[in-house]
């Protein structure tokens, strides 16, 4: 008879079958890890570490949100740039090109340099209407308005109203005035020459700035009412060579001046010049026609060519919102005020949010939980509309070749092109917009740094938790294969007991 100590229902055999399905599951749970480089497959198998891991997955997850959004704002920001970037380039090139050297209007009544200007302007109105992912980056806090409408309606108008170049043109009506001295009335009486102003509060036209006079024959006198006025008394011959000047403020915010020099006979007078008479009261009556002459020709000069860009710069300044332009109050040449588009409207060039407050506000992203970065912009902003403004009033003037003063004009328009668009202080200007993009493209960068840091961190501490060392999973598959090996001997051995071989 044989007598087993593994005999079925024996405690030993109950205890080592418990021990072999022990290690044979710790060794496939082994086999796992390796496999997949996980403790558990599910956050219950990681024990108190399931806390750890569920949170850092959390911040990982928020990371990742923060990160996809900094990249459509990156985005965003790079077709901005480059686009303020193309407008500072073609400001550029406008500021030096307008030179009257090169004054050879063609069969349309404008120049190379014009023409080139209308090119800028269609290039500059097409990035204001840049659309990145279905928004309109430059149309604030409406992406789903095309900001800016076309160039044939902003200079010829639409079915909702007049263009700039209409406008222009009435304004010019409008600082002219009936008489075509620029609103200023020039009146001799005696020997006194009398310039004033047309009429009070008067919006249109020349101000009077100041006047002077050289010599001891005429004395200059200026009046700073309103409206005001300049008193030239002849009260003795001047001298050859003396001169007067009368100091003007046109209505861009410039200044032009009319000097006159007395010149003796016979005549005629020398532009820029008046006859000394053969009394002082013949003298007084040259000096008016002179500065009537002088007068006439400054209209037609610098002050259509303020004229235009005041009006061009009103028509940019309107918009859809409750600011619209500023247009002349009924007949042009007559007006003594504005109107709001009195008989007709004017079109709105900019159709985007026209909201108050910083248009970088506009448009805005969360790069992290208490932090947003501003990366909005509209067309309407001052160093575009300065920029279209300019470039719409040189692409819609005409000139006569043969002219000098449509020559003059000419210059005058050059001049002020090269002064307003560059860095005027206290004015917005194209290299401001791009500094401030500059600075919340920075920023992004920061937070992007800040954040992938982070998640490097948090999955070191996730895979901490999570994952498995292959080279000690290897060391304990071993270990264990061993163990099993050794107690499948033992066992073995255990098995072919009997009580005979147990008393040998």
């Amino acid at each position: 008879m044989t007598i087993s100590p593994f005999a079925p229902g024996l405690f030993s055999t109950q205890r080592a079958s418990t021990m072999f399905v022990s290690m044979r599951s710790q060794l496939d749970d082994l086999q796992r890890q390796l496999a997949t480089g996980r403790k558990a497959e599910t956050y219950g198998g990681l024990g108190i570490g399931r806390t750890k891991s569920l949170d850092a997955r959390a911040a990982t997850s928020a990371i990742a949100g923060y990160l996809g959004s900094i990249g459509d704002a990156n985005l965003r920001l790079k077709f901005m740039t480059l686009g303020v970037e193309q407008l500072s380039k073609l400001v550029g090139e406008s500021r030096t090109d307008l030179s009257v050297e090169a004054f050879a209007p063609g069969a349309d009544g404008r120049t190379v340099s014009q023409r080139a200007a209308e090119s800028r302007l269609k290039q500059a109105l097409d990035v204001l209407n840049t659309d990145v992912n279905g928004n309109f980056v430059f149309s604030g806090r409406s992406p789903d308005i095309k900001p800016v409408a076309s160039f044939d309606a902003i200079m010829n108008g639409d079915a909702t109203g007049d263009g700039v170049t209409t406008l222009i043109a009435e304004r010019k009506l409008a600082d002219a005035g009936a008489a075509g001295l620029g609103r200023l009335t020039v009146s001799p009486t005696g020997t006194n020459v009398e310039i004033a102003e047309e009429a009070a509060a008067l919006p249109f036209g020349f101000k009077l700035a100041g006047a002077s006079a050289t010599g001891s024959g005429i004395a200059a006198t200026f009046t700073n009412t309103d409206p005001a006025t300049v008193d030239f008394d002849v009260n003795a011959q001047p001298n050859p060579g003396d001169r007067v000047r009368i100091v003007l403020d046109l209505p861009d915010g410039t200044q032009t001046s009319v000097e006159l020099t007395a010149q003796s006979g016979p005549g005629p007078a020398a532009a820029g010049s008046f006859l000394i008479g053969g009394s002082t009261a013949a003298t007084a009556s040259a000096l008016s026609a002179a500065v009537t002459a002088a007068l006439d020709t400054e209209v037609r000069t610098s002050l259509a060519a303020a004229s235009a860009i005041r009006a061009s710069s009103d028509f940019f300044t309107g918009s859809t919102g409750t600011n619209p332009p500023r247009v002349i109050g009924g007949s042009p040449a007559t007006a003594t005020g504005y109107g709001v588009d009195p008989g007709k409207a004017t079109m709105r060039w900019y159709k985007g949010d026209d909201g108050a407050g910083d248009a970088r506000a506009t448009a805005t992203v969360r790069v992290d939980s208490g932090e947003t970065v501003a990366v909005g912009a509209r067309a309407n902003e001052e160093a575009f509309r300065t920029m279209l403004a300019h470039l719409a009033v040189v692409s819609s003037e005409t000139f006569s070749a043969g002219s000098t003063t449509d020559r003059e004009r000419y210059r005058e328009l050059g001049d002020r092109l090269s002064a307003n668009l560059g860095k005027v202080p206290g004015v917005q200007n194209l290299e401001d917009v791009a500094s401030q993009l500059t600075e919340s493209t920075v920023s992004l960068a920061s937070a992007k740094t800040r954040h992938e840091q982070r998640r490097a961190f948090l999955e070191d501490v996730i895979g901490s938790v999570e994952g498995v060392s292959d080279e000690e999973v290897a060391v304990s598959i071993l270990s264990l294969q061993t163990r099993l090996q050794a107690s499948y001997q033992t066992t073995s051995i255990l098995s072919q007991l009997s009580l005979t071989n147990f008393l040998r």
